[in-house]
């Protein structure tokens, strides 16, 4: 359970080793690494420890103080110490077994009420911290007057079972980490809650140094944090307000009773008194709000109401100003255009705004106040979105179409240059898009990315032009909604509830279906951020009601704030210190706005900012790392390696039903595709070569079911997966026993020679859950009638197979 050094003597090591059965060996180990034994101690009574904890301290006659702490599966904590003496780098104790001690318990600490999972002393041993399946967090100091130790004090938040603890002396806190996935902060002194981070997934380990903390999780990731700004008095700098938002809504008007009495009419008969109804209260619509500068040191954020109201709030004295409305009575005179229309806004450089109304039209109009311009297409409908490209592009989405529009300030009314249309049966509402040059890439509410060719040459025309889409690329997202799309390259990037990154391929006119990877502690990512760099994707998005933003890449979280409500509106700014790409530790500002009705009808606007980043801890010695790359949400059962060309490619298995093949170069995954999906999980993979231009790859999992595949390089310089050419070559399927709970766990293949030189051909060997050995022969050759033969039982068994190997004789 704990592995610790004791100390060093002249030119050897002693080194002290916690066991599962309340046993601490002691081991000697020399300058040449030689390790001997040197002790052993028992502690009384004999009991099945579930955690350990090994603290050594001097003593005043040069001796060592070795204390130690276990907690057990019978809800206690046994401490007991040990003073040990060294002479001539040994250890020395007079007992009658110069290598076995029985030490007795000198305290046993009771309160938890299930296994005590982990324990953990301070730096100076006067303290003591534990955790428990009964999901508390225990604190426990020593009384040096009764030396005895006393329980201070009991934490509550987690829920399910605690799994590790350590201290933070830098910030008097104690961190603990549980199995429903929540790193929490408590403060030594009162075991207040002082801060919680939330992850995916269970988290088994954490350790600290100074105030940073690193936790590892089931998922396979690490979580690394700066816990000086996640607690609260170490967001000082992190500044949080909740801001009423200037009620504007249209006062009702006084009118008389319907039942006045006239005073010359006679008394009317008593009725009878009806039941009141409750009075509905009016409410304050936002119709967008959007940060316009964060740069400074008070943020602003622009927000419009439905009641026809501009106003800026500057976040700091949180003051509101009131601008010039962008609705009044002329514009719904002249077209007909009410202020409760609107519907969305987006902002550019603070000083051009676009107002998008359920009519279809589009209000645009300076902030500074003037002249507004009516983009007219109420033929398409409601306006459901707007986005901004640059200083005179203006991107438009509709219930059935986007519109490109060209701004020209000489014009009172615009017509859009490009209706891009999603047509045919299945279509959902478009949400997002890309938009470079002359294409455009459209992502909508069912998982669908548009390709659309767009010709330059048509901007100066009077009449707009509808285009079709050129190329569809149907369930991208798995029917879910796509939230953001970015080009790289000759690369589309998408985002979407899904909680998965999706990257395509845009092969002249037409889209080609990529790989997807999920993010981690994401149930829904909201956007991709321009600053990226060579090989990561800073993303922000939701888990659960968290908004959060994270580097895909390494898994580090920027910031995450609670916003009570995922269907809330919610807008985000970043601002990084340099103008390239963005790392983790360049984020210097951000701010976050959450818009929250109230019971009167009001709202209240939470804000979030970041005024300047405390500069982060740089390693003294440079480290290299080998990162890992999630490409499979559940366990990866196998994988195997092979070279096409000067190409590694490496080949997956996941309990997610799943097998994907990705290219690697340098250690950094350049290009990755998905095989056709197995109905259960995918165990075993396997491959085999003739030459480095082809290879037979062979999937196998659930159900009983084994499927190959031929992978053939285009050229000779492969620098995608789009340069390889992959072909199904058939399956096996045992259709006898195809229930989930039989499996193939191994399978292996070998390339023979056929009835010629030139036949390629390969042996397939698998093995299942039932102990049967299948035999199969795979030919690759084109002219070949059947690509995969018959297979043939080899061998019959009572208990599982889990392993297979061929060699050549």
């Amino acid at each position: 359970w704990d592995v610790k050094f004791i100390s060093s003597h002249l030119n050897s090591t002693s080194l002290a080793i916690g066991m599962a059965r309340h046993i601490v060996e002691l081991w000697r180990v020399d300058a040449n690494l030689q390790v001997s034994h040197q002790l052993r101690i028992h502690g009384q009574p004999s009991c099945q420890v579930t955690s350990m904890d090994i603290r050594f301290s001097p003593t005043e006659n040069d001796s060592i103080m070795l204390t130690v702490a276990a907690g057990t599966s019978f809800q206690e904590i046994a401490v007991w110490s040990q003073e040990l003496q060294f002479q001539d780098d040994n250890i020395i104790i007079c007992t009658k077994n110069s290598e076995m001690i029985n030490n007795k318990i000198s305290s046993s600490l009771q309160g938890h009420a299930g296994v005590v999972h982990a324990v953990r002393f301070s730096a100076n041993g006067q303290a003591l911290a534990s955790t428990s399946d009964d999901r508390s967090v225990r604190y426990w100091t020593f009384d040096n007057k009764g030396e005895e130790w006393r329980l201070q004090w009991v934490g509550w938040g987690h829920t399910a079972r605690v799994w590790s603890v350590s201290f933070v002396p830098s910030l008097k806190m104690v961190a603990s980490v549980a199995e429903d996935g929540t790193n929490r902060l408590w403060s030594c002194e009162t075991g207040e809650a002082m801060g919680c981070i939330e992850h995916s997934s269970s988290l088994w380990k954490i350790d600290t140094l100074q105030d940073c903390c690193i936790a590892g999780a089931t998922d396979g990731t690490i979580q690394c944090y700066d816990l000086g700004s996640r607690t609260r008095e170490g967001n000082r700098l992190i500044h949080i307000d909740s801001i009423a938002v200037p009620d504007d809504r249209p006062k009702p008007k006084l009118t008389d009773e319907a039942n006045s009495l006239d005073e010359t009419s006679e008394e009317p008969k008593a009725k009878k008194p009806k039941k009141k109804k409750k009075k509905k209260v009016p409410t304050q619509v936002i119709v967008g709000m959007q940060w316009s500068d964060i740069k400074s040191d008070s943020p602003v954020l622009l927000v419009a109401t439905r009641a026809g109201s501009l106003m800026q709030l500057r976040v700091g004295p949180n003051e509101w100003d009131m601008l010039e409305p962008w609705w009044t009575e002329s514009l719904q005179e002249a077209h007909d255009i009410r202020s409760t229309d609107g519907c969305c806004m987006a902002i550019l450089h603070s000083d051009q705004i676009a107002i998008g109304t359920s009519r279809g039209d589009i209000i645009h109009i300076p902030k500074s106040g003037g002249r507004y311009q009516l983009l007219s297409a109420r033929n398409l409908k409601s306006v459901q979105g707007l986005k901004w490209i640059d200083a005179v592009t203006l991107i438009s989405f509709h219930v059935s179409a986007v519109a490109v529009w060209s701004i020209v300030s000489s014009k009172d009314v615009l017509k859009p240059v490009w209706i891009c249309e999603l047509e045919g049966k299945g279509r959902g509402v478009p949400l997002s898009c890309a938009y470079e040059r002359d294409r455009l890439v459209v992502g909508d509410s069912r998982g669908t990315l548009w390709f659309f060719k767009l010709d330059s040459s048509v901007g100066s025309l009077a009449e707009s032009q509808t285009i079709q889409s050129s190329s569809t690329l149907p369930r991208a997202h798995q029917k879910e909604h796509i939230l953001d799309v970015v080009f790289r390259g000759d690369k589309v990037c998408s985002v979407g509830n899904d909680g998965c990154l999706h990257v395509a391929y845009v092969m002249g006119n037409d889209l080609s279906k990529g790989w997807s990877v999920p993010a981690a502690s994401m149930t829904g990512i909201c956007k991709i951020w321009d600053q990226l760099d060579s090989s990561g994707f800073l993303v922000s998005g939701y888990y659960g009601n968290t908004y959060r933003m994270m580097d895909m890449k390494t898994g580090h979280e920027l910031f995450h704030i609670d916003t009570g409500g995922r269907q809330r509106s919610l807008h985000c700014a970043i601002d990084s210190t340099s103008s390239g790409s963005l790392a983790a530790s360049e984020l210097s500002k951000y701010a976050i706005a959450v818009c929250m009705n109230q019971k009167d009808g009001t709202n209240s606007i939470m804000v979030r900012h970041l005024l300047k980043r405390q500069k982060q801890r740089q390693l003294s010695v440079p480290k290299t790392l080998s990162m890992g790359v999630n490409m499979h949400s559940e366990t990866i059962f196998d994988v195997c390696l092979f070279q096409i060309r000067d190409t590694v490619l490496a080949l997956t298995g996941s309990e997610d039903c799943t097998s994907k093949l990705s290219m690697y170069d340098s250690g950094s995954l350049i290009d990755s595709t998905l095989l056709t999906p197995q109905e259960s999980c995918v165990k075993a993979v396997c491959s085999s070569q003739h030459d480095d231009t082809s290879a037979i790859v062979v999937v196998g999992g659930g159900k009983l079911i084994l499927q190959f595949f031929l992978v053939r390089s285009l050229g000779s310089n492969c620098t995608s997966m789009n340069d390889m050419q992959i072909q199904f070559l058939g399956q096996f399927r045992n259709r006898d026993k195809a229930t989930i709970d039989h499996r193939i766990n191994a399978v292996k293949a070998l390339p023979i020679a056929g009835d010629s030189d030139s036949r390629r051909n390969h042996l397939v060997v698998a093995g299942d859950s039932d102990g049967c050995c299948h035999l199969f022969m795979i030919s690759e050759d084109d002219e070949s009638e059947r690509k995969v033969s018959r297979g043939i039982l080899v061998a019959a068994g009572d208990r599982p197979i889990f392993s297979i190997d061929l060699c050549p004789v």
